[in-house]
């Protein structure tokens, strides 16, 4: 999903690290998206992708924004390599 033109504010990174998989070390970036609720937004699955900025993001949670119902918000991470 390309989600740019559904964004509330961009993204907001919320956080970094490092991970163990297979015996190799690799880092990552965790962020959230605020992304206007529409019909092809509400479709959306925790299997699927963002494509933001370059990037692809596997998505982690979602969840409808307290103070708004029209944005979802979306917590995602980016293998940093």
């Amino acid at each position: 999903m390309n989600s740019t033109s559904r964004l509330r504010r961009g993204r907001e990174d919320s956080g970094s690290g490092e991970k163990e998989a297979a015996g190799q070390v690799g880092a990552f970036l965790m962020a959230r998206f605020a992304i206007r609720r529409d019909a092809l937004v509400d479709g959306i699955k925790p299997t699927d992708r963002i494509s933001y900025d370059g990037a692809h993001w596997n998505i982690k949670e979602m969840k409808q924004l307290r103070d708004n119902t029209r944005f979802l918000e979306i917590t995602a991470v980016k293998d940093l390599g």
